[in-house]
């Protein structure tokens, strides 16, 4: 199975200005630094590889199977799924859609759909956060780049801490547990 993102999240969410305000920086020689550091928190949460394992912004997702990879019980690797569609490829390569029987169980969806085992197949789906998180991962990722902007060098004097106190308590409880 492959994963794939197919539609990019919005690239305004956390805007210049906002930050720059946060930082109380009023002049454009840092735009270039606090841009890449905007990037920087987004990676750190966003996605299959952030650390809170979901996506804080709506985007569009594909799963690519190959003939042969079971397609029962298929768990969506994130939780908060807005939609799903699937299809799978005939022998003359033409896509045919297929029906989806979903499951959804607190936070995580599974889907299974009928499909020939011995062809390829593509299951499409949206994910985003719900509204009343998104206050606390924008503060929370706010404190974060104001800690990075402050303490650029990978060592420094006196005590340092990967996250902010504050950081971690605002997003442990977005964090995704799987069980």
């Amino acid at each position: 199975m492959k994963l794939a993102r197919i539609v990019e999240p919005d690239a305004d969410f956390l805007p210049l200005p906002d930050v720059k305000a946060h930082l109380r920086v009023d002049h454009g020689d840092e735009d270039g630094t606090i841009r890449a550091l905007i990037a920087a928190a987004i990676s750190h949460l966003d996605g299959p590889r952030g650390v809170l394992g979901r996506c804080i912004q709506p985007q569009t997702w594909r799963m690519s199977f190959e003939p042969g990879e079971d397609l029962r019980g298929l768990h969506l690797p994130f939780p908060h799924i807005d939609t799903v569609t699937a299809r799978w490829f005939d022998e003359d390569g033409d896509e045919q859609e297929a029906e989806i029987t979903r499951c959804d169980r607190g936070a995580s969806t599974y889907i299974s759909f009928n499909a020939p085992n011995d062809r390829r197949a593509e299951v499409d789906f949206s994910a985003s956060t719900p509204d009343d998180a998104l206050p606390a991962i924008k503060t929370a990722m706010l404190l974060l780049i104001g800690h990075w902007f402050r303490n650029r060098e990978a060592v420094t004097e006196g005590s340092v801490t990967a996250w902010p106190f504050a950081v971690h308590a605002l997003l442990s409880p977005l964090k995704t547990r799987w069980v």
